[in-house]
C-alpha cells in the first residue's frame, strides 16, 4: 500500500458511518413509536385521531423540506470540501478523504432535520403514508451523500 493511501480501517469506519447516517431518522421512528406505545396511556390513541389531519398536511409538506434539504446539502457538501481542500496546497489522499467525511457529516444532517420533525408528526398522528415517504427521501439524500465520498475512493483506487 502507498504511504499516503488511506488505511482501509479508515473506509470501513467511513462506510458504517454512512450506514449508521442513513437508518438513523428510522431508527428515532421506531424508538419513538416504541416509546409511544410502551409509556403512553390507550386515551392518546383519541388526541392522535384528532391530530391527524392537520399534522398529515404537515407530513406531506416536510416530504418537499427534505427534497429541497437534500438539493441543499449536496450543494453545502461541495463547498464544505472546497473550503477544507483549499487549506492546503497539494492536498493528501488522508487530507482529501478527511475532507470529504467532514463535509459528509455536516451536510447530511441538513436532509435528517425535516424528517426528524417528521416522525415527530408521526408520533402525535400524522399518517404514516408521508412520514414514511419522508423517511424514504432522507435516506436516500444520504446515501447520496455517501456516494459522494465512495467517488473520491474509487477514483483513488482505494475503495
Amino acid at each position: 500500500m502507498d504511504a499516503t493511501a488511506i488505511p482501509r480501517g479508515d473506509v470501513l469506519k467511513t462506510r458504517a458511518l454512512v450506514v449508521a447516517t442513513a437508518v438513523a431518522a428510522p431508527a428515532a421512528l421506531a424508538l419513538e413509536t416504541g416509546a409511544r406505545l410502551a409509556l403512553v396511556p390507550p386515551e392518546f390513541g383519541e388526541v392522535r385521531a384528532l391530530l391527524r389531519p392537520a399534522l398529515s398536511v404537515a407530513a406531506w409538506l416536510l416530504v418537499g423540506v427534505s427534497a429541497l434539504t437534500v438539493l441543499a446539502g449536496l450543494m453545502l457538501h461541495r463547498r464544505l470540501v472546497e473550503r477544507a481542500l483549499n487549506k492546503h496546497e497539494a492536498p493528501t489522499p488522508r487530507q482529501v478523504n478527511e475532507a470529504h467525511t467532514g463535509a459528509f457529516l455536516i451536510s447530511a444532517s441538513v436532509p435528517q432535520v425535516p424528517t426528524l420533525l417528521s416522525t415527530l408528526t408521526f408520533t402525535f398522528g400524522a399518517a404514516f403514508l408521508p412520514v414514511g415517504l419522508g423517511l424514504a427521501v432522507s435516506s436516500l439524500g444520504v446515501v447520496i451523500l455517501g456516494a459522494k465520498v465512495w467517488r473520491v475512493r474509487i477514483e483513488r483506487g482505494e475503495a
